[in-house]
């Protein structure tokens, strides 16, 4: 079987398969277990971008959900990760006056409470409607959709351009990889930095 590499459309061949494989923190209800849903996990290597993918890319709503069950505050070495590596950006990027930060896939607002706390202007992108709940309720600004063209062009409309576009564990989720890239260019801001 041949699929098309995510990144530059070529051919590529999977080199193994681990079968069919359920999604992680999938915990479900003994009466789901027949409507369990699952994936083929075989990962491919693209010889002509020398990227490392999966074939089958999972469906972006069976992973992402009203009852998705990983909150990134769980992890107090995320949260002191994700304020130092807030710090760093804006230190490092955000020197202009009343910069905006968007962070896509901002889970419960981890990483942005650090740039709401110095009051910097923030939005979340995040597509598992509890989590983005959860943020909102610890006054992370968050938009609940997953992150695209038409999502950058709505934030670009509404809020203004991005000086900087943070995602940490996000595209490898995204089967998308242009639709991904475009909303990325149209919604940074030119002098703005992708993080």
């Amino acid at each position: 079987m041949t699929s098309n590499c995510r990144v530059c459309k070529t051919t590529t061949h999977p080199f193994m398969s681990f079968g069919k494989m359920p999604i992680a923190n999938g915990f479900l209800d003994s009466t789901d277990f027949e409507r369990e849903y699952f994936y083929e996990l075989k990962p491919m290597f693209c010889e002509n971008c020398l990227t490392f993918q999966i074939s089958e890319q999972p469906d972006p709503e069976k992973m992402f959900h009203q009852n998705y069950a990983f909150f990134s505050r769980t992890s107090n070495r995320m949260v002191n990760h994700f304020k130092s590596y807030a710090d760093w950006v804006t230190e490092q990027y955000l020197t202009n006056v009343d910069p905006f930060v968007v962070e896509i896939g901002s889970n419960d607002g981890s990483m942005l409470k650090n740039f709401s706390r110095k009051n910097i202007r923030h939005l979340g992108i995040e597509p598992s409607s509890n989590v983005a709940e959860e943020a909102r309720k610890h006054g992370v600004n968050t938009l609940c959709s997953f992150f695209n063209l038409t999502t950058a062009k709505k934030i670009a409309s509404e809020h203004g351009y991005a000086d900087a576009l943070i995602a940490a564990n996000v595209m490898c989720h995204i089967p998308d990889l242009h639709g991904l890239a475009q909303g990325i260019d149209h919604l940074l801001n030119p002098m703005g930095v992708l993080v």
